[in-house]
């Protein structure tokens, strides 16, 4: 009995409750329950002025609205010609039914018995097109027979059954009992087309009658990995959505849509016959549509003609059609039909589910359309994605591609399912921070609690989220390492082809999950038109031999330059840094040579480094004893005609080193092998010195050309000091 604060309505003098349909009186303007007045919530769009049972004595009865179009969903609308045709309205169906569409065998779809879908058939072709078993023989199927009517539906699931009915002219949907909806049903006049889509018998005696394909029961979640026993203070429930009962009278349209939760979808047409109206999930597709689902003139837009192709499959009666997830499609039944179908997650679209949920969430889906428990089924699911990862490590094998990256697609929205709250948290720390006043700190402290309390119910309580989310993270980048590691040696490989002169050139080939290198054919006309030319080839020969009389001349010089018979050291090479210009004097030269030198010049000198210490033996540079002098500014030689001298043999322009060594005097060993030419090499030496800078040198031999070395070693000792091997010949 109500209570005296509480306003009362209707004949029945009740309160309002939200949960059943009222009408309004246009003359009291009091409120009356439908099921008071005789009025059901599918028949009220159609009342224009409605009169209670009061008022109907003075006023008289209801007036129906007038139709005044065939093409709009408000048929009472005026000045309508002009309009758009709207999606469900008499206009729409009989032009869709005129309209051709490309055929969804050219998508493929593919055509399957029922004993070859199967898991084996999902790992190796993957679970991306729709597919169609043409009879339930071998597909583990249960339905009913042929026979059963919508009679036998509503025994079964009881005639106070409220179920959801869409007019389809106007695209809206209402509530029916089950015993209304089977009286409209078998009416033979039908003024309104209705239809049923989503009843959901799962807790009634009719689900003992259908039983999902067995592929469907070995891959959905929720059978295998949501419990079926949930505590009773548990703040989410089981999903029901593996049974639902579709019935649709002639002319029903199901606009363009994509399962909730980005479920697949399987079929089985028990009676009569639905044509599917198909547009492959890329990612511009998935795009459009969720502009079209968002933008205003939704309705009057054909969804697929918006798109690439929109494909057409026909689903007679004993067939079962499989649609992947995320498959845009529409539905359209030609003749009344009786059909059972049902919803499941599985692991092969993992990325592509979540992406429609991301959807649903961006476009507000009311929670009334939504995957019920969708969250909660993917932290049981979750558990089961690194289970199978780490069966796969045990054996030794890597784990298919698909469930690799539906793990890591997995565990970042899981991620950041739970840093939504952290994000909640860190915002109202802050905001209670600047608040002065205790009380009101307080309440926003208390609601922001209620707010946990409410973004924590989807994850299981037993579950350590935590824990859950670093084993999949751990597994996840160890096989991605292993994928580096791989892709690394690859690229070694390919370097190592490339780079060796007996090898063809390679080329990397996917393979499956792998990469092959493979040989490349050249093209040989494009070889040829790189080879030199007949003219080029004379070229290169002048260029040969002027190389190898120049190696002629060096190699003579340096027999004549080193006669040396001192056995002290049997190195042959030595690896030393050339000096710096400037740099090649020490203080000891310094006070033995240059003691009665002009202050300036004696300070320009002292100024500048250490020299380098070597020691000459048999032609070769073996220890640091001495110091290394280089000249970089080598003059032609001062000799008279006819005296011995490798530099006569030179050709012009011939790079000449001279190198001296200072502050010793000469050996004579060395003065006795070289006799005139080595007093003519060591006045000249001194004498080029005494013009370069006018500081005289120590009067020992200089040993020039004959050098084992590069050009660039050459220019470096003018100045450029880098570490290289000199190489003296023993000779």
């Amino acid at each position: 009995m109500a209570s005296d604060e509480e306003t009362v309505y209707c004949l029945c003098r009740k309160p309002y409750d939200e949960n059943e349909f009222m009408i309004e009186c246009d003359i009291c303007k009091d409120w009356f329950h439908g099921s008071c007045v005789g009025v059901q919530e599918y028949q009220a769009t159609d009342i224009e002025i409605y009169h209670c049972p009061n008022c109907q004595l003075a006023h008289g009865p209801l007036v129906l609205k007038k139709r005044r179009n065939w093409h709009r969903h408000d048929y009472s609308e005026h000045d309508d010609s002009g309009k758009a045709v709207q999606t469900g309205t008499v206009v729409f169906i009989k032009e869709l039914k005129n309209r051709t569409f490309p055929s969804a065998d050219e998508i493929p779809i593919a055509r399957l018995h029922g004993s070859e879908l199967n898991i084996e058939y999902f790992r190796k072709h993957g679970f991306s097109a729709p597919m169609v078993v043409e009879k339930k023989d071998g597909l583990g199927l249960v339905v009913p027979p042929a026979q059963f009517t919508i009679q036998d539906v509503e025994n079964y699931v009881g005639s106070m059954r409220e179920v959801d009915v869409i007019d389809v002219a106007k695209q809206e949907d209402y509530k029916m009992l089950m015993r209304e909806w089977t009286e409209y049903y078998n009416s033979p006049n039908r003024h309104k087309v209705y239809n049923v889509i989503s009843l959901e018998f799962s807790n009634t005696k009719l689900s003992e009658f259908v039983s999902p394909p067995s592929i469907v029961r070995e891959l959905s979640w929720v059978s295998n990995y949501f419990p079926e026993q949930l505590p009773e203070d548990c703040t989410y429930t089981r999903p029901e959505v593996q049974k639902y009962c579709l019935m649709g009278v002639r002319d029903s349209f199901t606009d363009f849509h994509v399962d909730f939760g980005g479920t697949s979808v399987w079929y089985h047409i028990l009676r009569g016959e639905k044509v599917f109206y198909l547009v492959r999930p890329t990612q511009a597709n998935l795009s459009l549509y969720e502009t079209w689902v968002s933008s205003a003139n939704q309705s009057e837009t054909f969804f697929g003609d918006q798109v690439d192709v929109c494909y057409k499959c026909v689903i007679k009666q004993g067939q079962t059609l499989f649609i992947p997830t995320g498959w845009i499609h529409a539905v359209f039944t030609p003749i009344d039909s009786l059909v059972f179908g049902g919803n499941f997650l599985h692991d092969f679209n993992i990325s592509l589910q979540l992406q429609v949920y991301d959807i649903e969430k961006r476009i507000k889906t009311p929670s009334k359309y939504l995957f019920p428990s969708f969250e909660t089924t993917h932290w049981y699911a979750a558990k089961h994605v690194l289970d199978t990862i780490k069966d796969y490590t045990e054996e030794g094998r890597r784990p298919p591609e698909y469930l690799l990256s539906g793990a890591k697609s997995l565990t970042m929205h899981l991620k950041s399912w739970t840093q939504r709250k952290d994000t909640t948290v860190k915002y109202h720390s802050i905001f209670t921070d600047l608040m002065s006043d205790k009380p009101q700190r307080l309440a926003i402290e208390y609601r922001h609690d209620e707010f946990l309390k409410d973004a924590k119910h989807d994850v299981p309580e037993h579950l350590n989220y935590g824990r859950l989310l670093k084993d999949l993270q751990k597994e996840i980048r160890a096989f991605d390492k292993e994928i580096r590691t791989s892709d690394s040696d690859l690229q070694r490989e390919l370097l190592s082809f490339q780079t060796s002169p007996k090898v063809s050139p390679v080329k990397l080939r996917a393979k499956g999950n792998k990469l092959k290198v493979e040989k490349v054919r050249g093209d040989r006309k494009k070889k040829k038109k790189n080879l030199p030319t007949k003219k080029q080839m004379k070229n290169i020969d002048l260029l040969h031999q002027h190389t190898t009389e120049a190696l002629q001349a060096m190699e003579e010089e340096q027999k004549q330059s080193y006669s040396n018979t001192d056995d002290d050291s049997n190195s042959t090479s030595l690896k030393v840094r050339i000096p710096k210009a400037g740099a090649y004097l020490d203080s000891s030269l310094k006070k033995e040579r240059f003691v009665k030198l002009d202050p300036d010049v004696k300070q320009e000198v002292e100024d500048q480094g250490t020299g380098l210490k070597l020691k000459v033996s048999k032609g070769k540079i073996i220890s640091d004893s001495d110091n290394l002098v280089v000249d970089e500014n080598p003059r032609k030689n001062k000799r008279p005609m006819g005296s011995p001298s490798s530099a006569s043999t030179m050709k012009p322009g011939s790079l000449k080193l001279k190198l001296s060594f200072a502050g010793k005097a000469l050996p004579s060993d060395l003065s006795s092998g070289q006799g005139s030419t080595q007093e003519s090499e060591t006045a000249t030496s001194q004498s080029e010195a005494e013009d370069a800078g006018g500081i005289p040198r120590a009067n020992l031999p200089t040993i020039q050309g004959g050098l084992n070395c590069s050009i660039s070693d050459i220019l470096e000792a003018s100045g450029y000091g880098t570490e290289t091997d000199f190489i003296v010949d023993n000779e």
